[in-house]
């Protein structure tokens, strides 16, 4: 269960970072913690990259050492896409713990993406879709390239695993939230909210996640455009990342 929720949150992340065509920006690193229900559950790290040509955002996270009594889980994802063009370059997974798997998707930046899979052994998937085919990465060019309205749905169909996604987001509006735990001011930030809703590609259509009845998200107004804090609300309980370190280099 946990990996699949970390899963929904790597692909939020993936959804709300900067990206521009020269690549200006400096390298940051940003550090987060997985919360369920107000209790710590995990911690993570996000770094994000110009490495020649190639834009890379790099996710780490795993459970907290409370939770790896029950469940433990290591998660180290990367994706990249061609700063020039824009265009998908790969997008990899590795999850280590109470269940191991690989994945490695490459993109044809058309209809298509070629998914190869490994949990016991190598297996190969075609994903496809009239729309076409992306990383997670490339959704968030969504904030980045294009100019959006708020309260107006937008979709993308992105690779998470070896499954294809149609996520929904929904600019909601501009608003203050306070990363800090106790409230302080100095944990203030202003941010966009948006919602957004997983569709998951079943025997030919895309049906909603039914175990998740509601994600919101807060990403920065201000460079570098990262995510600030999330709820979902799941059949279980609610879980939920927060900022708690942001280093620019």
């Amino acid at each position: 269960m946990f990996k699949r929720v970390v899963a929904w949150i790597v692909l939020f992340f993936l959804v709300s970072g900067n990206l521009y065509a020269k690549c200006p920006f400096k390298n940051f690193t940003a550090n987060y913690k997985f919360e369920f229900s107000g209790l710590k559950v995990g911690e993570g790290k996000l770094t994000a990259y110009c490495d020649n040509n190639s834009y890379v955002v790099h996710f780490k996270a795993q459970t907290s050492k409370f939770i790896s009594i029950f469940y433990k889980l290591k998660v180290d994802i990367e994706d990249a896409v061609d700063v020039k063009s824009l265009k998908d370059i790969y997008y990899r997974a590795k999850f280590r713990g109470s269940s191991n798997k690989d994945v490695y998707v490459k993109f044809d930046n058309a209809t298509t993406a070629d998914v190869y899979y490994k949990k016991k052994h190598l297996k190969h998937y075609v994903l496809s879709s009239k729309n076409g085919v992306y990383s997670p990465l490339s959704v968030y060019l969504f904030f980045v390239e294009h100019p959006f309205e708020f309260s107006k749905t937008y979709f993308k169909d992105v690779v998470i695993s070896k499954h294809l996604y149609r996520v929904e987001i929904l600019p909601l509006k501009e608003t203050i939230v306070n990363i800090d735990m106790l409230k302080r001011k100095k944990g203030k930030r202003e941010a966009i909210e948006a919602e957004l809703t997983f569709y998951k590609l079943d025997k030919g259509r895309f049906e909603k996640k039914k175990d998740v009845k509601k994600m919101i998200v807060f990403v920065s107004k201000n460079q570098p455009k990262i995510p600030l804090l999330s709820r979902m609300w799941h059949i279980i309980g609610v879980f939920g990342l927060r900022l708690t370190k942001l280093s620019i280099q």
